[in-house]
């Protein structure tokens, strides 16, 4: 017992050291982040990030290497949300790709939908019904301005992965997922993002660093960062599973404010260090 304690002792000692110097590296990132923003250099390094690796790992054996990888890994990862957030603060030209679609008040106009559910769209969604021959014509029609909104039928909530597939690539936004009378769901989608003042439902996706190992991880990592909840989450993978043909999208739904600074910091993140990240909708909780 008298071995235990010693060791206890030290290990208390070295985590008082650790604090000291995870406060004073937090410290340092801010300052970093300052001298970036007014030299125009970008938080993210990875060069320099990948020589800190290497220093940490240096004479250690292969398990301690890899434990020391992690344990830097995540302190370069807060560091660097620090500074994104140093930056969201402090330039006030600074803007994430989606934020030009962001608007106050909701669009006017009519409904484009698949004649088979327009009478459902007017009722769950409150919005003239403009029936189209199918999903696509009616996407078409809204990125053809031809209506404020699309609206297309989902059997449940975890049938959203193919509309969310669906409009990755494109400029549309899902507005709103609202139940029908009959159980189904009705999607309405929108060109554009409208702000609410309350905490809502953002959609995002993004594409993890398949060369880098714990890609995933880390990326998840930076919303609980910011203290932003996931409350659902689906990882889309290729066909196959050929991730060089297709790489694999996670698609996440975060509760926070679309314009908070913890939000944007934390996307201002995930769009900054990964392939592909954007914004897929912004919505009231069903």
């Amino acid at each position: 017992m008298e071995m235990y304690n010693i060791y206890k002792h030290i290990i208390d000692g070295c985590d008082e050291a650790l604090k000291d110097s995870f406060v004073r590296r937090m410290e340092a990132s801010v300052n970093i982040a300052e001298a970036k923003l007014q030299s125009g250099k970008p938080v993210y390094e990875p060069e320099s990030e990948r020589n800190i690796l290497l220093r940490a790992g240096a004479g250690l054996s292969p398990e301690l290497q890899s434990k020391a990888y992690s344990l830097w890994k995540n302190l370069q990862r807060l560091g660097r949300g620090r500074q994104y957030r140093y930056f969201i603060m402090n330039d006030p030209d600074l803007r994430l790709p989606h934020e030009e679609h962001i608007t106050d008040h909701a669009p006017a106009g009519s409904a484009l939908c698949p004649e088979s559910i327009a009478r459902s769209v007017s009722s769950v969604l409150d919005l003239e019904a403009s029936p189209c021959p199918s999903i696509q014509s009616a996407i078409d029609g809204l990125l053809a301005d031809s209506g404020a909104y699309a609206a297309v039928e989902l059997s449940s909530f975890y049938e959203t992965d193919w509309l969310y597939s669906m409009i990755l690539p494109l400029p549309v936004y899902i507005h709103a997922i609202l139940p029908t009378a009959d159980g189904s769901l009705i999607a309405c989608l929108s060109k554009s993002l409208i702000n609410t003042p309350e905490k809502s439902i953002i959609t995002v996706a993004f594409t993890p660093d398949s060369d880098a190992h714990g890609s995933l991880a880390q990326a998840l990592s930076v919303f609980s960062d910011f203290n932003i909840n996931i409350e659902y989450m689906r990882l889309k993978t290729p066909r196959g599973g050929d991730m060089s043909a297709e790489p694999s999208v996670t698609f996440v739904e975060i509760t926070s404010r679309l314009t908070s600074t913890d939000t944007r910091a934390a996307l201002f993140q995930l769009q900054s260090e990964l392939p592909m990240c954007r914004v897929l909708g912004y919505r009231k909780n069903l």
